[in-house]
């Protein structure tokens, strides 16, 4: 993850995870039932953990595979695969970090590039949320987007390889990828139901003890942390949000986010404040969120049909846009 991308969260006692920065996951089950709720910290931001039918056996063996995760994925982890591929240009990885990268690069080439694990060098150029934010000169970009590329990661059964230059980054997909590991650690324990919440990627898992639905809250953007500008009701599942409204700087009246469009290396511009993605997998909900960010509204309803996928949209006017399987799903508020 680049540096400085922790987000400030807190457990609000009627609330199973309030998740300040993106999603806030309402908790509307019965207050007799019984619960383990916990909080961690893993993946730069809050890991909020609400089990039922396990307890701190089974969240301290979520919370240590999410830590396991990203100490093999962090670039800011001396000892992690991705650091060694980007100090030394190529490493010996585990056959998990070879798939994970694969399928990485398998949705870049599916989002014609919106999505981008290798935009490690542009990020840092940027630095948006870091100490030395900035905006960077024309040549300093044009200059480090000729790094940035899946289609050149070299992928061989042991080993990863990227050319001089190039910087893998999993910030955009790293926080889906937690609720994928934590829902492979909470498949055949005794654990029923459970929200898991890493930054602004939420596993939904089993059902909601009191039948019915889960409810998930999309933070308004244009208001304070907190508010509520639509929730949804779903099942079981995997659900991210990514908008201009978590991670930002404004220089000389204009606004620069952090979702970068690898196809101009400036923050992307397509008429959005935020989206939110329901997805298969948690990779693919937390990478698509940022990917339907930069292609705008129309360029990503093939995009989310390609993977099954659903998402709500909300325009810079403040429209909310549900995709067709979230239509009757959605309710906004007033």
């Amino acid at each position: 993850m680049p540096k400085n991308r922790a987000f400030l969260y807190k457990l609000a006692p009627a609330l199973a995870v309030f998740l300040l920065a993106a999603v806030v996951l309402w908790d509307l089950l019965p207050r007799q039932a019984a619960r383990y709720t916990t909080t961690s910290f893993a993946m730069g931001s809050a890991l909020n953990l609400t089990l039922y039918g396990g307890g701190e056996e089974e969240a301290n063996a979520i919370i240590a595979d999410v830590q396991a995760l990203e100490e093999a994925i962090s670039p800011n982890i001396a000892a992690s695969y991705t650091a060694q591929i980007n100090q030394n240009g190529a490493a010996e990885t585990s056959e998990d970090y070879r798939k994970w990268v694969e399928n990485a690069v398998d949705i870049s080439r599916r989002t014609g590039g919106a999505f981008d694990i290798t935009l490690g060098a542009l990020s840092a150029l940027w630095d948006i949320g870091g100490e030395n934010q900035r905006v960077p000169a024309p040549k300093e970009i044009e200059a480090a987007l000729q790094h940035t590329g899946s289609e050149y990661i070299e992928i061989q059964e042991n080993q990863i390889a990227i050319p001089a230059g190039m910087r893998l980054d999993f910030g955009a997909i790293g926080k889906g990828m937690a609720c994928d590991a934590a829902y492979a650690a909470l498949t055949g324990t005794d654990v029923k139901s459970a929200v898991i919440a890493s930054g602004g990627s939420v596993l939904l898992y089993g059902e909601n003890p009191d039948g019915e639905g889960w409810t998930v809250g999309i933070q308004h953007p244009g208001k304070e942390t907190g508010e509520l500008i639509a929730t949804l009701s779903l099942d079981a599942g995997f659900v991210s949000t990514s908008g201009n409204y978590q991670k930002y700087f404004i220089r000389d009246g204009r606004r620069y986010c952090h979702i970068l469009d690898p196809a101009t290396g400036y923050p992307a511009e397509n008429g959005l404040t935020g989206v939110t993605v329901v997805a298969r997998t948690g990779a693919e909900s937390d990478a698509l969120a940022t990917a339907c960010f930069v292609l705008g509204y129309e360029k990503s309803l093939s995009v989310l049909a390609d993977f099954h996928a659903e998402a709500v949209f909300i325009t810079e006017d403040g429209e909310i846009i549900p995709t067709e399987g979230l239509r009757d799903k959605l309710t906004i508020q007033e």
